[in-house]
């Protein structure tokens, strides 16, 4: 009796072993085949603005030094996007987010709701990475006071899952800008605040520019895991957002100005 109990015990535990491998396995491929598909995408549609900047700069010292009174010019994106091809391979794309020196090089998304790209790709595959995306509730040009952004905190840093790093304060001042690019125009990220909140907080409450963003602002700044002084500020945000895992439901925030770019 002793012996086909421990018989079954290691039959129940090999089997336990096997599902658990399997499981293992098929989140590693499906991970690896979201994080192969968002490369592939930046490849096909993205370029870096270097040999741009290199032209413009030629260009500006055949043309002579500038008047006193010229504006100072404009922070320059450090890639740009093809959106002519990728919003006519992809409607729903209405931006692009690039943080240099991170796994942040993602397309972002817009559906009729806040849930269709949780758990697609940009194709509408099914995959665990999901899509970064635009609130539903925000104007797809992002010209919202309060333009908020979702994505998943991978494990493998994919998606927002370097987020989390604003923790540290010389992370922050390493990375204190990302970038938005839109068809409309480029934006550069200068970021203000990162902190935790409730999933169901007036974070993600979608403001007008009547109710303004003063008073969200002050508050974020207040809760902010990281100092931040921005040299330049705007009346637009970018609020990006993840899970964070710190109690149920909770959410690590990154808030930055939105500021013109080339």
């Amino acid at each position: 009796m002793k012996k086909a109990f421990q018989i079954i015990l290691i039959v129940v535990l090999a089997a336990v072993f096997l599902f658990s491998s399997y499981k293992f396995a098929a989140s590693y491929m499906e991970y690896a085949k979201g994080t192969r598909t968002y490369n592939e995408t930046a490849e096909r549609y993205v370029v870096s603005s270097k040999a741009e900047s290199s032209s413009s700069e030629n260009h500006e010292e055949s043309s002579g030094a500038e008047s006193a009174e010229e504006l100072e010019p404009l922070p320059k994106a450090p890639i740009s996007v093809d959106f002519d091809r990728l919003t006519g391979d992809n409607p729903d794309v209405v931006g692009w987010i690039y943080s240099e020196g991170t796994p942040i090089n993602y397309p972002i998304a817009q559906s009729g709701d806040n849930s269709y790209y949780l758990r697609r790709l940009l194709d509408g595959t099914r995959n665990a990475n999901g899509t970064v995306f635009l609130d539903y509730r925000c104007e797809r040009d992002f010209s919202s006071p309060n333009n908020i952004i979702y994505g998943h905190n991978m494990k493998n840093d994919a998606m927002f899952g370097t987020l989390m790093d604003y923790q540290s304060q010389e992370f922050y001042e390493e990375h204190s800008v990302m970038w938005l690019l839109t068809p409309g125009g480029n934006y550069m990220v200068a970021l203000v605040a990162g902190y935790s909140t409730p999933g169901d907080s007036d974070t993600y409450y979608v403001r007008t520019e009547e109710e303004g963003i003063e008073e969200y602002l002050r508050q974020v700044i207040e809760a902010s895991v990281f100092s931040a002084d921005p040299e330049k500020t705007s009346d637009r945000l970018l609020v990006m957002s993840t899970c964070s895992y710190e109690y149920d439901e909770s959410r690590f925030v990154l808030v930055g100005y939105l500021i013109q770019a080339e």
